[in-house]
């Protein structure tokens, strides 16, 4: 926003449109100087040096036809900008009333239809406080936070033992957020330091009759994530083309995962956790600069590097390496060229969610050409690897205007990964040659358990091609040019501008 990096999303989730004066997408290399990663594009909200806006609003939502399942919801909004100085607060809250299957009008009900809900009763809030401050001349500050709560009752059909009362599931969850970002300068070093720590908490109770014994199951996860990160960077070098400018990044994060469940009066526990320490760099060097040093029909060109090492408390290290470059031939033509080969690991659910084992599951055998009851393993599997990716773009972007805004891109970009993870498929004939072990038959041939926890493919091959336009045009009065003492009190011009964006995609994927 405003040129600098925000802590997380929620820092721009409800900013009015309104108060947006516009969205730059920016070149894919600005990523790394901002320390995302080289395949991410860093979008810039600009908004209007002063604004204020409150908003109220509520809606209700019912059915014509049936009663229950109405909705209805309330939301208010002030958002505030002066001499950087920024203030959002943001309060959501809503009710859903129940949508029981006896209300619909069903020529055959089933006999629990009025104990069995279609949509659960739920009430949800949230609220969203942001501040941006400037402290002294440099340095600026801004704070993040959120918290949401759901809570949902659901009706799952007649209590067996009763006759007259339904079996319930109560759920609820409560999410918080907090974080920030602090920026500024050394000498001709800028820094950025960013932090984030969410905690979410969801617990659920279900009534359930087995063989005639009434049982309440309940579950609660807790997940604790935490994340600090600091960005350096500064120009330095002059060469005959610019100078050469370095981006240097490190971040910390850790997340913790716990579990608790009590299912049919047998307790489970589990946890689930990773540090990640992680060094990034980036360096940018121009090579020929138009009009100043290098042929005239070559333009602007620079070549970016970068790397980075990662490493997994619970997995290791792993390592990415990029190279790019930037052409210019002439101020309304751009081609960017890039490479990246870099290592992701699975992720800790993928690794170590506990394995479970649920009998009596319906599955078909496409070998047999038969309907067979099963045993499905699922969880996590440790012996996944990590993948390994190779990246090749190349992308054009042309403005052929100088007073309308109209821009036309086109990006072609090649993926090869080596060990892809994804989750078990569809288990086929040709899954279960290409995975035999995954598969376990009797003596008689008949198939009575399938291994469905995550797996490694050999291999990936993406091909895409992105191509389209966006026009931006404005309309009606434009705001006049900003005094240097501010507005002082006058209310300026309207401002209306009309976007049009075309985007068309093509991908070609294959796997083995």
């Amino acid at each position: 926003v405003n040129g600098v990096r925000v802590s997380s999303f929620t820092e721009i989730r409800d900013v009015p449109s309104e108060a947006i004066l516009r969205a730059d997408i920016l070149p894919e290399e600005v990523a790394l100087k901002y320390g995302y990663p080289a395949d991410q594009r860093v979008m810039n909200l600009v908004l209007r040096p002063r604004f204020r806006a409150i908003v109220a609003e509520g809606g209700y939502r019912t059915s014509t036809d049936f009663e229950g399942g109405d909705t209805a919801d309330v939301h208010a909004n002030l958002f505030t900008v002066f001499d950087g100085k920024r203030l959002l607060v943001d309060a959501k809250a809503s009710g859903r009333r129940e949508l029981i299957e006896s209300d619909l009008d069903i020529a055959v009900p089933r006999p629990d239809a009025a104990f069995r809900t279609l949509v659960p009763e739920q009430q949800t809030s949230a609220l969203n406080i942001t501040l941006t401050r400037p402290i002294n001349e440099g340095l600026a500050a801004t704070i993040n936070g959120t918290v949401e709560t759901t809570n949902s009752n659901s009706l799952l059909g007649v209590n067996t033992l009763t006759m007259a009362d339904p079996l319930r599931r109560e759920s609820n969850s409560i999410t918080g957020h907090l974080g920030g970002t602090l920026v500024g300068s050394v000498g001709l070093w800028r820094w950025t330091a960013t932090g984030n720590l969410d905690r979410s908490d969801s617990e659920s109770n279900t009534q359930r009759v087995v063989g005639g014994v009434a049982y309440l199951d309940t579950t609660d996860a807790v997940s604790t994530s935490s994340e600090l990160q600091l960005q350096v960077n500064r120009s330095f070098l002059r060469l005959p083309a610019g100078q050469i400018s370095a981006t240097v990044t490190g971040s910390a994060e850790s997340l913790n995962f716990e579990t608790n469940a009590l299912r049919a009066n047998v307790a489970s526990m589990g946890e689930l956790s990773r540090d990640t320490f992680t060094g990034k760099a980036n360096i940018d060097v121009p090579v020929f600069k138009r009009g100043r040093f290098g042929p005239e029909f070559l333009g602007d060109v620079s070549l970016n590097l970068n790397a980075a090492v990662a490493d997994f408390s619970d997995f290791g290290t792993l390592n990415t390496v990029g190279a790019g470059m930037n052409w210019s031939p002439i101020g309304k033509l751009r081609f960017i060229a890039s490479y990246s080969a870099e290592e992701t690991p699975p992720t800790v659910q993928q690794i170590g969610n506990p394995v479970s084992v649920t009998p009596g599951l319906q599955a078909y055998d496409f070998n047999r050409g038969e309907t067979v009851i099963i045993s499905r393993v699922e969880g996590g599997n440790a012996a996944l690897k990590a993948d390994s990716r190779d990246v090749i773009k190349l992308g054009m972007n042309l403005k052929p205007f100088d007073k309308l805004d109209l821009n036309f891109q086109a990006n072609y970009v090649y993926t090869h990964i080596e060990d892809p993870i994804a989750a078990f498929p569809t288990a086929t004939s040709q899954i279960e040659a290409a995975f035999p072990s995954r598969f376990t038959r009797d003596t008689t041939g008949r198939l009575t358990a399938i291994d469905a926890r995550p797996i490694n493919f050999d291999e990936r091959n993406t091909e895409q091609l992105r191509y389209g336009f966006n026009l931006r045009m404005p309309f009606g009065r434009q705001p006049p040019a900003r005094p240097a003492g501010g507005f002082q009190g006058q209310r300026p011009a309207q401002f209306h501008q009309f976007t049009f964006p075309v985007d068309l995609l093509a991908v070609e994927s294959l796997t083995a």
